[in-house]
């Protein structure tokens, strides 16, 4: 007997029943988004911290304005296409809301009194971190 294995996102469309195509974003878009995404985070490691909140925004920028060459102006790109751009995004707003909560966390910790979450950066070439404070002046 054979059976079919169900993603944790199609178990979430069984439960809730998707309109299309809504069903093939949640199956099909992120079933192959997630396995890249931990590649290039297995590659890319802690860098984002050191980029922050500021940097990402940077890197969010400069994705739209190639989605915006292509999809706006017309112009064919070199090296990537549009939906390949479009999941990098999707990666680079988990990493904005994941900063986005550590840093109120935080704030919620320094108000409540209670302690500060510090996050470790590795400077690049060191194997020792630097303790990074993040709260609502990182903001």
């Amino acid at each position: 007997m054979n059976e079919v294995a169900i993603s944790p996102y199609a178990r979430v469309q069984l439960k809730k029943g998707f309109p299309e195509p809504y069903d093939d974003m949640i199956d099909i878009m992120l079933d192959n988004f997630i396995p890249g995404w931990r590649e290039a985070a297995n590659d890319y490691g802690r860098a984002f911290m050191e980029l922050g909140l500021r940097g990402q925004y940077v890197e969010v920028q400069r994705k739209v304005y190639k989605l915006k060459q292509e999809l706006w102006e017309g112009r064919k790109l070199n090296r990537e296409d549009s939906g390949q751009i479009a999941l990098e995004l999707i990666g680079n707003c988990l990493i904005i809301a994941w900063l986005y909560s550590q840093i109120h966390e935080t704030a919620r910790a320094k108000a409540t009194d209670t302690p500060t979450l510090m996050i470790a950066p590795l400077q690049h070439g060191s194997r020792h971190p630097k303790m990074q404070q993040f709260g609502p002046a990182d903001e």
